[in-house]
């Protein structure tokens, strides 16, 4: 078990959190084991290349009051359910998989292609209008009532950058203002019910507060190789991270410093 600290990026008083340890609301569920933090490095460290090279993908979702872990893949693909606007059509600068999201009556749909480029498009309802809003790689969308928070990054060899737009429809299509610096690239994020976005860096957990603030809850610098992929929980309760091999749990102290453990499956076929 390790602990992390707090580091504020921006110079900016975030809202104060509750003083209770935690609810232990979601808890791990039977099948996993408590296991050593990975760290690099990788060259040397068995456990980490066996994590990286692992088939499991963890996907970790909350149902009904219950922390549930599913196998789900990668994501590095357009999804099947995937839904376009009716007449869109997908122009070769569009680079990489795709999300889309239905934003104000329009849509936004963002590319990453990782190093090979990716960007964010509006269109209009039925996609026969399309507008460029960036060519960042996104890699997560927030709806947050009228407006929609997007993720955007790319970690790839020695450059590892993230940010974060705020897009809100404007006239006949929209616009989008950036709001916060990440010094990582995100990877997934997950709407609090205070209005706050948690979001799995490519090196930690941080969370973007309602007023720009980005508070930084966690930090480990092998987790790029192991590709989060989902995030449930809250910070009063606590926040687990899927991703490969293993999952992480967050939990706060009553002093405000998370602890971590990770875990992975006692069942050996699930390594």
């Amino acid at each position: 078990m390790s602990v992390g600290g707090i580091t504020r990026i921006l110079l900016v008083l975030a809202p104060t959190l509750p003083t209770p340890v935690y609810a232990q609301t979601l808890t791990m569920p039977t099948g996993w084991i408590a296991t050593t933090e990975p760290s690099g490095p990788f060259e040397e460290h068995l456990k980490l290349m066996q994590a990286n090279y692992s088939w499991h993908d963890w996907r970790v979702s909350a149902s009904s009051g219950r922390l549930e872990i599913t196998d789900g893949g990668n994501r590095h693909h357009d999804r099947a359910d995937l839904v376009f606007p009716p007449h869109f059509h997908r122009t070769k600068d569009m680079i990489g998989y795709a999300m889309t999201l239905r934003a104000g009556g329009n849509w936004l749909i963002g590319f990453n292609g990782g190093e090979f480029g990716g960007g964010l498009w509006w269109t209009s309802p039925d996609g026969k209008r399309t507008k460029l809003l960036t060519r960042e790689n996104v890699q997560a969308f927030v709806q947050r009532g009228k407006d929609v928070l997007v993720l955007t990054g790319l970690a790839h060899l020695t450059y590892n950058q993230g940010a974060a737009y705020l897009f809100r429809p404007a006239g006949d299509d929209g616009e989008i203002t950036h709001i916060a610096d990440l010094d990582s690239a995100p990877y997934v994020a997950l709407l609090e019910s205070d209005g706050s976005v948690l979001i799995a860096l490519s090196n930690g957990v941080v969370t973007l507060r309602p007023d720009g603030t980005v508070v930084r809850l966690y930090k480990q610098e092998e987790m790029p190789i192991l590709y989060p992929n989902s995030i449930a929980g809250e910070e009063s309760d606590g926040i687990f991270v899927g991703m490969r091999f293993y999952v992480l749990r967050l939990r706060r102290r009553a002093d405000g410093i998370y602890e971590s453990t990770w875990f992975e499956p006692s069942s050996r076929e699930h390594h």
